[in-house]
């Protein structure tokens, strides 16, 4: 059975696209609501969330274990969007595929890896799920 590595060359195009200039722009409000939370402890992160944010909180718990691990820079917060939002290219590929052609789903995870508003998403610390 031959592998097709078109999902991965789509993925690291995206993430390569996403990771370039990651920590450049400075952050936005919603993001230093963010960077605040991941600063904090555990339990203060969940009574801090639990009072009145509509943000989901396993996106602060994701920001706050990334944040063990790469630390609390801008580049660093911004990581696990860049990621998570990099890995869609793959899923877009396989479906576009399997619903249209191999010309089809390389468009349209082609698209979604280069797309300006993905991309720019993708390198903000969004907590909006």
């Amino acid at each position: 059975m031959k592998r097709d590595y078109r999902p991965l060359m789509l993925f690291a195009l995206a993430l390569g696209l996403r990771l370039f200039l990651l920590g450049q722009k400075s952050l936005w409000i919603d993001e230093c609501l963010a960077w605040g939370a991941v600063r904090m402890g555990w339990g203060d992160m969940v009574s801090a969330l639990a009072s009145g944010t509509p943000h989901p909180p396993l996106a602060f718990a994701l920001m706050k274990l990334s944040s063990m691990i790469a630390g609390t820079s801008e580049a660093a917060l911004r990581f696990p969007a860049a990621l998570l939002t990099a890995s869609a290219a793959m899923p877009v590929y396989c479906l576009a595929k399997r619903r249209t052609s191999l010309r089809g789903g390389l468009f349209a995870g082609l698209l979604w890896a280069v797309s300006p508003y993905s991309v720019s998403l993708g390198q903000e610390a969004w907590v909006y799920g």
